[in-house]
């Protein structure tokens, strides 16, 4: 073969391969499930239960549709100031969800529905407002910070998988009060990650 020849094979075989690496991802691939949360948790009480309720965007990149079959928080709350915080770790599942939610609302468990498994058809995306609740009677909220992983599971797959980024916030005396409190008025906390983002957004301009 001449050295044309030869060119000419190689390029028609990476066309090929590339054609076939495109029809496999449009007609074959698996389904790809992602959940990332919103920066924004709104902090309430549902039926005196402190819950968190967190904005959650779910898609799935694959050409087979599928489901998210449950979701849990994993929180590790540091309790009280300086050099007297305790670490604390909890988990959260889901209860609850609904597609919208106004912080100037006050909502009943009549006002969600139960979660269940989410589907997600192929190459598509959604957002839910999630109520998560603790899975034991020992949370109290208290003044401190919390770092939150969230952990999905797919169905007909017993292997967990943690979101790539967490989300931490920081809990003063006020935000505690109100999220402690019997009226089950909400309070919106901003992860730090984002303040501290637009900080530096803001000193740019």
């Amino acid at each position: 073969m001449t050295t044309a020849q030869i060119i000419s094979s190689l390029i028609a075989f990476f066309a090929l391969l590339i054609s076939f690496i495109t029809a496999y991802k449009t007609f074959f691939s698996q389904f790809t499930s992602e959940l990332f949360l919103r920066s924004r948790i709104i902090l309430t009480k549902i039926n005196d239960i402190p819950v968190i309720i967190i904005g959650c965007e779910m898609s799935n990149q694959g050409s087979k549709a599928g489901s998210i079959d449950d979701i849990v928080l994993k929180i590790k709350y540091r309790c009280g100031d300086g050099k007297n915080k305790n670490i604390n770790t909890y988990s959260f599942i889901p209860r609850l969800s609904r597609e919208d939610y106004s912080i100037f609302k006050t909502y009943q468990e009549s006002d969600f529905e139960p979660f269940q498994s989410i589907p997600l058809p192929a190459k598509s995306r959604l957002s839910r407002y999630i109520v998560f609740i603790p899975s034991n009677d020992g949370f109290s909220p208290s003044i401190g910070s919390m770092e939150i992983n969230i952990f999905r599971r797919n169905f007909n797959c017993n292997e967990w998988n943690k979101s790539y980024e967490s989300l931490n916030i920081d809990l003063d005396e006020d935000t505690v009060t109100v999220w402690k409190g019997p009226s089950g008025k909400g309070i919106i906390i901003e992860a730090t990650e984002n303040l501290k983002y637009r900080e530096k957004l803001m000193e740019s301009f």
